[in-house]
């Protein structure tokens, strides 16, 4: 039987929880390893399935927009936005990606968790500008993608109202609100990450999102 083409593109950008890191951890208080890591099961792949549409991921565990998880300082040298462009994220030399090469209807965004997991955190205004600062660089290279900026389900009401201000001053893109959807300790993998269930939540909520902006 041959297989179908799928026609709709669909990208996530995120950090750990867009990997699927610690998903299929038993409890909140196992470590991660591989072998709880399935980025198949995670939220992005879900609602990539749910359209039947292409899938691509760029997910880095610890990225954040201006700040990456634990540094002692407000910001990173390299936060997530920073290595976006290259081909190859960990080379310095890596040449830019040909982003011609793949041009989605919908970028999915989900990061801003690890620049308020530790102090100290970003200023308001410095996480604000960075987001906006990525969004505008995305519709330079997406032009005709509809861009959504996820918050949720582990960041706090800062990290969310900071991602939310951004999308209101970008002006292009939807905001998906998603905190306050897990149960403890059900919805928890590894390292209190999301768990199966928790992946599985997050995903219902972007999924109706998606759907009522693109009429899918």
């Amino acid at each position: 039987m041959e297989t179908p083409t799928r026609t709709l593109k669909i990208e996530v950008i995120g950090d750990s929880l867009s990997c699927g890191y610690g998903d299929l951890g038993d409890n909140p208080y196992c470590d991660w390893s591989t072998d709880t890591e399935d980025s198949t099961l995670s939220w992005g792949s879900l609602v990539a399935q749910n359209f039947s549409a292409q899938l691509y991921i760029e997910a880095w565990s610890g990225m954040g927009i201006v700040r990456n998880y634990g540094d002692p300082n407000t910001t990173s040298e390299y936060p997530f936005p920073t290595l976006f462009p290259r081909t190859l994220g960990s080379s310095d030399t890596s040449p830019e990606w040909d982003f011609k090469q793949y041009q989605p209807d919908v970028v999915l965004v989900n990061l801003g968790t690890n620049d308020y997991s530790t102090a100290p955190t970003p200023p308001h205004d410095v996480f604000v500008d960075g987001y906006v600062s990525f969004l505008t660089s995305l519709r330079g290279w997406y032009p005709n993608a509809e861009l959504f900026a996820v918050c949720g389900p582990v960041t706090t009401d800062e990290c969310c109202q900071a991602v939310s201000d951004a999308v209101d001053a970008f002006g292009d893109a939807h905001f998906v609100y998603a905190l306050n959807i897990l149960s403890w300790p059900t919805d928890y993998g590894c390292d209190t990450h999301p768990s199966i269930t928790g992946q599985q939540k997050l995903a219902a909520k972007v999924i109706p999102a998606v759907a009522g902006v693109m009429g899918w």
